[in-house]
């Protein structure tokens, strides 16, 4: 975890050498502009009783970025916070919507949370203010777009000036992700990633909307698809925050690195917070940490997948290495890749770079766009990449920027595929490398390709970007024809160099496992059926 303070001019300590007469001295508040009559109005700290006094403490991140897990965290150990409503009701039937009481302020020129916590003063009158806000976001109607549509309070965003004069010594939190991480998860939740598209029309073209707001969605436009755009999405936001630190050095920015393990010991480290829970006064803080999201399972998994290839020796597999699986997506990858990780063999699928995920979200990047980058730069093909024994998915997607008759650009879909279409440079550097050739039907192949995302229309665009839609003309199914005329080609391919070794079996054998446990040496009771896509309709 990184503190934004050490970048910049501020001499502002960190909170465990803060003395009672410093924080006293942080109350000082910006310069008053006789126009703006709501910069003279600051946070009432009086409430809180903590010796270095770092509230209130405001989470700055963007949507799907722990708010959950921070709310959770904050509420166990004991202090006010606050998650999306102005009052203490979480999950909200009905609420006061903190961004839409920031939002109203703001254009009324009042005090950035002035009013917002009037149901929590009347529960409590002892504490008028939230100490941690947790989630300063809400939804709302757009009644500028026809027909209306719903968008985003996103305070974080727009109203950092007005935050920053309701509570100029504030603590700022930011928690990280991977950028392409959290693309990929917010990319998956529909109807918010289409609340915060309509919402970057409205700060474009919406004149009731501040001039000096207009111009945060660089660059134009913001494809609402498309993962790689919100990736420059969410890292233009914490460039902003980081920016805006820099120029008010009063604020103290912390930058958590949230899928850590020591993510709570550094929060509750950096912040110097006592632990003022009665109800669990022995419970350690990592036990008051509990990830909220649907992909905290995949990150446990992933790490102990991590540890597994760690403290397991690595086998003496029978075949030469690497192992390429050449086979194409959706034919038992994942299956060989798995069979191999359990025979405790290192192994890559999808992900690279010494990432242990085998499917999205990576924590690094996916394998297709490392080889991407190198063969664009001139490099062996897996060139900082990863070292693994077996190679169990090098395809995966990529986008081409295509020009119209009209001079415009546009962006079509398609799927880089090595194990099609650059066979040649694998031999040149690998001559020596296994190939893994899993077979199925061609036509439940072609079929579980149509039911896998937008698989189906990628596999195609790439074999006409790549001048080879004679395999796919006057056909039927051109899926069924691209599958047959595959396994052909590779086949041929070892036929013509004999210094490979190809090991091919049908995934739906009963025999399947005792093929590849003959031939690599692992147990034969490795062997499983994964990631099968019946049940996916789309």
């Amino acid at each position: 975890m990184k503190n934004a303070q050490d970048s910049t001019t501020s001499s502002f300590p960190p909170p465990n050498s803060i003395s009672s007469a410093e924080s006293g001295s942080r109350q000082s508040t910006p310069d008053k502009d006789e126009d703006e009559p709501f910069a003279a109005f600051v946070w009432n700290q009086k409430s809180v009783k903590t010796k270095n006094n770092p509230f209130p403490i405001i989470n700055v991140g963007l949507p799907k970025s722990g708010e959950d897990t921070i709310w959770n965290f904050f509420h166990n150990l004991g202090y006010v916070a606050q998650y999306g409503c102005g009052d203490l009701r979480r999950p909200r039937p009905k609420c006061l919507s903190l961004g839409s009481c920031i939002h109203t302020n703001a254009m009324n020129k009042m005090p950035a949370f002035s009013n917002c916590s009037t149901q929590l003063a009347a529960v409590d009158p002892s504490e008028p203010e939230f100490q941690v806000y947790t989630r300063l976001d809400e939804e709302r109607y757009l009644s500028h777009l026809k027909p209306v549509k719903r968008g985003q309070y996103l305070p974080q965003i727009m109203y950092l000036e007005e935050i920053y004069r309701y509570a100029p010594n504030a603590t700022w939190l930011l928690p990280l992700h991977l950028p392409d991480h959290w693309a990929y998860t917010f990319s998956r939740q529909n109807m918010l990633r289409k609340r915060l598209w309509n919402e970057v029309l409205v700060t474009k073209y919406n004149s009731s909307v501040p001039v000096r707001n207009r111009k945060i969605f660089e660059p134009e436009p913001l494809e609402m698809e498309a993962v790689d755009h919100w990736t420059l999405y969410y890292n233009q936001h914490t460039k902003r925050i980081q920016d805006f630190v820099r120029a008010h050095p009063t604020i103290r920015l912390i930058e958590l690195q949230y899928r850590l393990k020591r993510a709570p010991i550094d929060l509750v480290d950096s912040l110097g917070l006592p632990v003022p829970s009665q109800e669990r006064p022995n419970a350690r803080i990592e036990d008051l940490w509990k990830c909220m999201s649907d992909e905290c399972d995949l990150w446990t998994e992933n790490l102990e997948r991590l540890e597994h290839h760690k403290v397991t020796p690595r086998p003496q597999l029978k075949l030469p290495k690497p192992i390429f699986v050449v086979g194409l997506p959706k034919s038992g990858t994942t299956s060989v890749s798995n069979f191999f990780s359990c025979g405790g063999a290192l192994s890559q699928h999808y992900c690279c770079c010494g990432d242990v995920a085998d499917h999205r979200p990576c924590y690094s990047k996916i394998m297709a766009d490392c080889i991407l980058e190198n063969k664009k730069n001139g490099r062996p093909m897996l060139e900082n990449c990863g070292e693994y024994d077996l190679y169990a998915q090098l395809d995966g997607e990529q986008i081409y920027i295509t020009n119209s008759s009209k001079g415009k650009h546009g962006k079509q879909p398609g799927h880089f595929l090595p194990q099609v279409f650059e066979l040649d440079w694998i031999h040149r550097e690998y001559p020596n490398a296994t190939f893994i050739l899993p077979l199925r039907d061609s036509y439940a192949w072609s079929a579980s390709v149509s039911r896998w995302f937008n698989m189906r229309h990628r596999i195609r665009s790439e074999f006409i970007h790549m001048n080879r839609s004679s395999d796919i003309e006057g056909v039927r199914d051109p899926l069924v024809a691209i599958y047959n005329k595959h396994t052909e080609r590779i086949v041929r391919f070892v036929e013509r160099h004999p210094s490979h070794k190809l090991v091919m079996f049908h995934i739906s054998d009963q025999d399947a496992g005792r093929v590849l446990a003959r031939e690599s040496g692992l147990p034969e009771s490795c062997w499983g059926h994964h990631n099968i896509n019946k049940e996916r309709k789309y």
